[in-house]
């Protein structure tokens, strides 16, 4: 649209002079026309950004870049690198543009702010210009003078003269200056988290420092370099305190006839939210006191009284909920970056693990009871804050155990049973989604492994644990159950891993509550069940995730079956890792022989299959499932290392129903005879391939083999095998 000789950087004057801020404008307010002016070039820039942001535009010539081909650089004595340029002046705006008077905020002044801030964002996130405007806010110090800055708010804040409690909130310019002012902090935690993320990537350790200290509330003065107190990225928070209630109810129309609203909504530009068309709901008010008029029996005057009352009362509830609809859309994002800063910031945080520590203390001791109020009726907000606590357990949970004693581990411990409690509680609750019960499985599951070492506070810990898993009762251990066999893909291994921890957990309790619950429920016949079937499992899979019945005989023989193996596998894993939990006490041990753990292991063939055949398709059933697991030309030996994986997790459960069982225990002896004298192929090959005779084992292999012909070896010490000789 301009060439290279334009007059850009004259229009980039002009307009950064009226981009000034004016006292007499404020006084005069909205109607005002240098306020037209700047919020008709803060709109113009913004629609042209974003309608071409991979791309030079003339948005970015007006705000002071020059073209260089497809690329933007800043000219040499330009007004962009002399600090006059409309970017600098809008930039001042973000910075200087009053948001409101004394604790109230204002719509109109609060909009510029956030208008401003919304051109600075697509700068920053466009590969066009991120370099040159990241430097230059740095450069300004724009990070600590934000956060110097901002207003916190409480329920008592006013938004234009009215607080949120107040009944006629969600029809006034109130609601959406609730909207601009969390729209206006979004861009804040983005720009922060922006930050954060350029100063890891260039490994600027000096940056890094700076950003943090400014994040926990203290940065230095630009001129000065005192250390100046503001507002911390916790203070920042305040949002989450804002309690905006549930979508309003549609009033009650006893004349006024209408058909379904919903044939007015229309989807956001994202397709994430739906909002009321005002105009066609307002046509069909009138549509509908057309077609009464009509009607053989006039109305009454206090008939047209009413009709005219339930007009209002209708279209105030559309615009009510249009604007709720906006801040609930404002303070979802808000909290989205909000919950993105925080987690970036642990992530990146430098050696210094106490302050760490501190920092991950702090989040989490906030997000905890808003977390415990979102999980009733805000189910993305919930998400949001499981996110977070996933991240923040995993952190405490990746602190050496040398830096955290005393007091400090007390108070991680305490802080993190708080959130145990809550996710055990949300489990069974009948309104969590499958996306939140997978979160709610690994912040327990990372807990209860903090908690295994057995000092005083963790052994607390662990039997508060336990009292809670007690309380929320059977109904916890069924959805575990479902979720573990029939849920989605998310929520299975970590349910199946969230059982097993749970099944220790009360192992030693007087009755072990989980063992005793899998059983009511007959959950050790389904694990048992999945195991008989192993071979066919991994048959039915194929690289695409469809059901080999789907499939033509040919492709059934010919398919690589690679790609869904490893998840198969691991499943099978959890499987018997929770039956292993199980079977470490003489009660489960029972449970599980009871159950037909031997006849399971016998049905699948896994210690029937003899590595010595060789992997040819000429094989006997046998090698089923040894087949379908070395079903490669690629890597044979990875295939051998998955099946003795499965084979060593099989015979160590094995060792542990027979040890728990007692080694002179008579039928315990006649089951593990009968089960070496019926696998005897299979142990005798894996001996002579641990010792190199039937060709020799890959090194990551060896290891587990060495796993495998160890608990054949505890099998025959237990039975005292070497003393039989087959007939």
């Amino acid at each position: 649209m301009l060439g290279y000789e334009s007059n850009s950087d004259l229009i980039s004057l002009a307009l950064a002079s009226r981009m000034q801020i004016d006292v007499r404008e404020l006084e005069s307010g909205a109607d005002s026309p240098g306020y037209s002016i700047k919020d008709g070039i803060l709109a113009f820039l913004n629609t042209c950004l974003a309608t071409q942001s991979d791309l030079p535009s003339v948005a970015h010539l007006f705000l002071g870049f020059a073209r260089v081909g497809e690329s933007l650089v800043i000219g040499p004595g330009s007004p962009l690198e002399n600090g006059g340029s409309l970017c600098h002046a809008i930039i001042d705006v973000v910075e200087n543009y009053p948001h409101g008077e004394d604790t109230m905020i204002v719509s109109w002044l609060i909009h510029i702010k956030t208008s401003g801030f919304q051109i600075l964002r697509q700068l920053w996130t466009s590969p066009l210009s991120s370099a040159m405007l990241m430097t230059e806010l740095r450069s300004l110090h724009f990070l600590s003078s934000q956060f110097s800055k901002q207003a916190l708010i409480s329920p008592d804040t006013p938004w234009d003269g009215r607080l949120l409690s107040d009944p006629v909130f969600w029809q006034e310019s109130s609601a959406y200056a609730l909207a601009e002012f969390l729209g206006y902090r979004n861009f804040l935690y983005d720009y922060a988290a922006t930050e954060m993320r350029s100063a890891v990537h260039s490994k600027s350790t000096y940056l890094r420092t700076q950003i943090l200290s400014t994040l926990q509330g203290n940065s230095a003065d630009a001129a000065t370099g005192t250390m100046i107190a503001h507002a911390s990225i916790f203070d920042l928070f305040d949002f989450a305190s804002i309690d905006i209630g549930r979508k309003l109810e549609l009033p009650e129309l006893s004349l006024l006839r209408l058909p379904d609203l919903s044939y007015c909504m229309t989807a956001s530009s994202d397709g994430s939210t739906y909002m009321y068309d005002l105009q066609a709901v307002e046509d069909l008010v009138h549509l509908s006191f057309s077609q009464s008029s009509q009607g053989t029996k006039a109305r009454s005057p206090n008939e047209e009284e009413q009709m005219n009352a339930e007009a209002v009362l209708l279209l105030d509830f559309v615009n009510g909920t249009n604007q709720w609809t906006l801040v609930s859309m404002a303070r979802r994002q808000a909290l989205r970056m909000w919950v993105e800063i925080v987690v970036v910031t642990v992530q990146s945080w430098p050696a210094d693990t106490g302050a760490q520590m501190q920092f991950v203390l702090s989040a989490m001791q906030l997000i905890t009871p808003k977390l415990d109020n979102y999980l009733i009726d805000e189910a993305e907000e919930a998400i949001e804050l499981l996110h977070l606590a996933d991240v923040l357990v995993a952190a405490l949970a990746s602190i050496p155990a040398s830096s955290m004693h005393g007091r400090s581990s007390k108070v991680a411990i305490d802080r993190q049973l708080q959130l145990f409690r809550i996710c055990i509680g949300g489990i069974s609750a009948p309104s969590t989604s499958p996306t939140q019960r997978a979160l709610f499985y690994g912040i327990c599951a990372q807990y209860l492994n903090q908690v295994k070492p057995l000092s005083d506070s963790h052994t607390k810990a662990r039997r508060h644990c336990a009292d809670c898993v007690k309380s929320a009762g059977v109904p916890l251990i069924n959805m575990l159950s479902d979720d573990a066999e029939n849920g989605q893909e998310n929520c299975r291994l970590p349910a199946f891993v969230l059982l097993a921890l749970l099944a220790e957990l009360t192992r030693h309790e007087k009755p072990a509550f989980v063992v005793d619950t899998l059983v009511k429920i007959n959950m050790l016949e389904v694990l048992l069940d999945a195991i008989k079937v192993i071979a066919v499992d991994l048959l039915e899979t194929d690289p695409r995730g469809l059901p080999a019945m789907t499939l033509s005989i040919t492709a059934r023989t010919c398919i690589d079956f690679d790609t869904d193996r490893p998840v198969v596998i691991k499943v099978l894993q959890a499987r018997l890792a929770l039956l292993l939990e199980v079977s470490r006490n003489r009660k489960g041990a029972g449970y599980l022989l009871d159950a037909g753990l031997l006849q399971a292991v016998r049905e699948s063939r896994l210690c029937q299959a003899d590595p010595d055949l060789g992997l040819g398709e000429k094989c006997g059933a046998e090698q089923l499932l040894l087949n379908q697991l070395t079903r490669t030309d690629v890597d044979t030996s990875m295939a051998m290392q998955n099946y003795y994986e499965l084979l060593a997790s099989v015979l160590r459960l094995l060792v542990s129903v027979f040890l728990s069982r007692g080694q002179q225990n008579q039928q315990s002896q006649h089951q593990m005879r009968g089960f070496l004298t019926e696998n005897r192929a299979n142990m005798v090959g894996v001996f002579k391939r641990y010792r190199g005779i039937s060709g020799g084992v890959a090194p990551g292999t060896r290891a587990i083999l060495e796993k495998v012909v160890k608990s054949y070896v505890a099998l025959m010490s237990m039975a005292d095998f070497v003393q039989v000789r087959p007939p």
